[in-house]
C-alpha cells in the first residue's frame, strides 16, 4: 500500500494527518505511484 512507501521516504507525520483526508491522499499516492 502507499502507507509502505511512504513510511521509507520518512514523512509518517506529514502523511499521518492527510490519512484522514482521503482527498489529500489520493493525489499524493498517485504522484509517487506514477
Amino acid at each position: 500500500y502507499f502507507q509502505v512507501s511512504f513510511l521509507q521516504s520518512g514523512t509518517y507525520d506529514e502523511i499521518m494527518i492527510p490519512i484522514r483526508n482521503r482527498c489529500k491522499i489520493r493525489p499524493l499516492v498517485k504522484v509517487k505511484r506514477a
